[in-house]
C-alpha cells in the first residue's frame, strides 16, 4: 500500500480516502512527467501534473490537516508550482 493510501486510512474519513486515490494516480503521473522532461525537446504544458500539484496540495492540508506535511513529495511540487499553469487550470475548469 502506498503512503497515501496509508494517510487516507489513517485519518479514516471519506473525504481523505477519496483525495488519497487521487494523489496516488497524480503521484504516478507526476513521476512519469518527470521522467518524460529529461528527455530532449520535451517540456511543460498546461495538461503536465504541475497543474494538478498546487491544488491537490490545498486540498491535501484543507482535508488531512498537518498530517498532509508527510507528503513530502506533494509538498514539494504543490508548493512551488507555478503561477499562471494554475491560473490556466482554473480557468478551464471554470473556477
Amino acid at each position: 500500500m502506498n503512503s497515501y493510501l496509508m494517510l487516507g486510512e489513517r485519518i479514516g474519513t471519506p473525504e481523505a480516502r477519496d483525495l488519497a486515490v487521487q494523489l496516488r494516480t497524480w503521484h504516478d503521473a507526476m513521476v512519469t512527467h518527470l521522467r518524460a522532461l529529461k528527455r530532449p525537446g520535451v517540456v511543460c504544458d498546461e495538461e503536465c501534473p504541475h497543474a494538478e500539484a498546487r491544488i491537490l496540495w490545498a486540498m491535501a492540508l484543507d482535508v488531512m490537516g498537518p498530517h498532509a506535511e508527510s507528503l513530502e513529495f506533494l509538498r514539494a511540487h504543490g508548493a512551488r508550482a507555478p503561477r499562471r499553469t494554475i491560473d490556466a487550470r482554473a480557468a478551464r475548469l471554470g473556477s
